[in-house]
């Protein structure tokens, strides 16, 4: 399982590795993210040079899970970039989509437009923060598999509040 971002400027030797390693691509699974447009850093409209982008870095035709590194803060941006998701996906150039940073709300909001629902959320769940991005009445974790959606932590072992180790938490 290999995750990555195009936010994380790291795509094209990952991509390297890929190939020098020897290891069939189907049997290596690959997430990334779109994080330029649903920040504002690029026009929505470049949406499918972006990706395409990300597939040539990563040396691939297609990656396994692609999802919005965060959602775009205005709903009809968020429903936009999502069509273009499910595009790539219908395309064979995504094999499931996903999210990642979203609270339930947002879900809600993606769960009510989606064609193609997110299969994956990848959300800070750590020892000390269990699931949830930003406080709110539903868990995020319990929301997400009530609608059939796996969920993926990040920064699952850091230190909170940057003095002891979950390790070392009596």
């Amino acid at each position: 399982h290999i995750d990555t971002a195009e936010g994380y400027a790291n795509e094209a030797e990952i991509g390297r590795a890929i190939l020098d390693s020897g290891v069939p691509r189907d049997q290596i699974f690959i997430a990334t993210k779109l994080s330029s447009v649903p920040k504002g850093l690029t026009d929505i409209a470049h949406t499918a040079d972006v990706f395409a982008f990300q597939l040539s870095q990563l040396g691939t035709d297609y990656v396994d899970v692609y999802m919005l590194h965060t959602p775009p803060v205005d709903p009809g941006q968020l429903r936009t970039v999502w069509q273009f998701m499910e595009s790539f996906y219908d395309q064979g150039r995504a094999r499931a989509l996903g999210v990642s940073n979203c609270d339930v709300n947002d879900l809600k909001t993606i769960l009510s437009f989606a064609r193609i629902p997110p299969a994956y959320i990848q959300n800070l769940f750590k020892i000390y923060k269990p699931g949830e991005q930003i406080p709110g009445v539903e868990e995020v974790v319990a929301f997400a598999q009530a609608n059939h959606i796996a969920v993926m932590g990040y920064s699952v072992q850091t230190e909170w509040p940057h003095i002891m180790a979950p390790l070392e938490d009596p």
